[in-house]
């Protein structure tokens, strides 16, 4: 019984691969990268609501009303950094 070697076989598959990598490369697209839009530091979410909502709205909004007044600063920064991104 003979054995062939199998090295020409892959040098030839190796080469129709990469064939096309060294030809014409095509043109140039640029490609443009979003940038964020908020400078600084987001704010945290306030203490008595972090971490603690479930989706079940009849809890959550005991938890809401304990820190409403946190919870509407909150909003309105985060309203006013994301305004900021309209322009």
């Amino acid at each position: 019984m003979r054995f062939v070697s199998t090295k020409p076989l892959s040098a030839l598959a190796l080469l129709l691969i990469l064939g096309g990598c060294f030809g014409d490369k095509g043109p140039v697209v640029s490609i443009p990268i979003a940038k964020p839009c908020v400078e600084g530091e987001i704010p945290a979410e306030p203490v008595g609501i972090e971490g603690t909502l479930t989706g079940d709205s009849g809890r959550d909004i005991g938890i809401i009303a304990g820190s409403e007044k946190e919870a509407r600063a909150w909003g309105r920064a985060l309203h006013g950094m994301l305004s900021a991104c309209k322009a």
